[in-house]
């Protein structure tokens, strides 16, 4: 097993790789070329990642498997599971193939490595639309490329067929830039013996949105039908929208219809990458690093930089709606170095964004 701060020479197997792109293969059960491990034994170290703040207690054993259980669902209920994982291990790892033993299961692997102490999310989609009655099915991901473990990772989940979500299951937004309003409906059916089940309201939403329910069509042959309207707030921050709803019923079996939301808020200027770290450097030394400056509309960006520290800004002259900045650092005296770049556009309402500049200056 890989142990925290100290790996072990592992084997690199066969993966399937296309750029940064994951190919997710259905799973094709192998003979195993050893005999099965007892039931107590620890679990690949590649679990750790899936396991909850391992980052406190990286020398936790890992389970042979991670569990996680969806519960009861309207049948098509696109089940989302975010996982928070971390790089516990003193060198970079990243995802490099995932296999599935159904289609209606799919995950999103974080698509850069991570580095030593970073973290990022891992999201698992469980399509309920798929399958009837209960499901259960694995997922296996393998982390490498230089050492080499795979996760093995259990989802369960129960379409239950009286109760049925409008494809696609969910609220999606998409990409929207900040300041719009914007609404989305979902359609919630049940076809069940209780002729007077309801909707009854929803729980006050956490994120930014307005959530409205109403009675579409009650009838002994159609069934009854729900239409749920998602409204996205204008003042909704920048980044990942991604909460879910939950509806009140009266149904004692089932007092409850979840319904996810997703979706990206774009702000109106954006700097990738948003931290530049130039490592070690000496006094004197000369850095540079490109940075790419996305915005709503084409827009002119002026840099508030240069306080006589040694870091300035080369911006594009003209206006544009996808631009490079060059971010240069010249040294002057010795020890951690960090300053914030402040970009700003020339939209209305002059938004800007702000760039970290990192170093550590050796003699």
């Amino acid at each position: 097993m890989l142990a925290p701060r100290l790996i072990a020479v592992a084997l690199l197997g066969s993966h399937l790789v296309v750029g940064n792109a994951i190919a997710q293969r259905p799973f094709a059960p192998k003979t195993p070329a050893t005999p099965p491990v007892a039931s107590n034994a620890p679990g690949p170290w590649a679990n750790k990642f899936f396991m909850p703040e391992i980052h406190k207690n990286p020398t936790a054993v890992p389970p042979q498997v991670i569990t996680h259980d969806f519960g009861t669902v309207p049948f098509g209920t696109l089940c989302t599971q975010k996982f928070n994982i971390t790089n516990i291990y003193d060198v970079p790892i990243q995802v490099i193939d995932v296999r599935v033993e159904c289609g209606c299961l799919k995950g999103y692997p974080p698509n850069k490595v991570l580095l030593p102490n970073e973290s990022a999310e891992f999201t698992v989609t469980m399509n309920s639309a798929m399958f009837k009655g209960k499901q259960s099915k694995k997922m296996y991901v393998t982390f490498g490329p230089n050492y080499v473990s795979t996760a093995e990772l259990r989802f369960e989940a129960t379409s239950r067929l009286d109760i049925t979500l409008a494809a696609p299951g969910e609220i999606d937004f998409g990409t929207l830039a900040q300041g719009n309003k914007s609404s989305k409906s979902l359609a919630v059916k049940y076809t069940g013996d209780k002729r007077d089940w309801a909707i009854t309201g929803s729980l006050a939403s956490k994120g930014p949105f307005e959530v409205d329910v109403r009675e579409k069509s009650r009838g002994p042959l159609l069934g009854i039908e729900y239409i749920v309207s998602v409204g996205l707030k204008p003042d909704a921050a920048p980044g990942e929208l991604s909460e879910t709803i939950t509806l009140k019923t009266n149904d004692p079996a089932s007092p409850q219809v979840l319904v996810n939301v997703r979706g990206f808020v774009q702000a109106p200027i954006t700097a990738s990458p948003n931290r530049v770290d130039f490592g070690e450097m000496k006094v004197g030394d000369i850095a540079s690093h490109r940075v790419l400056v996305r915005s709503a509309t084409a827009t002119k960006i002026a840099a508030i930089a240069d306080a006589g520290d040694g870091v300035s800004v080369e911006t594009f002259s003209g206006e544009a709606q996808q631009q490079a900045v060059v971010v240069k650092f010249t040294p002057k005296t010795l020890g951690n170095f960090r300053k914030e770049v402040k970009l700003v556009s020339t939209l209305p309402g002059t938004p800007a964004t702000t760039v970290v500049i990192e170093a550590t200056v050796v003699k």
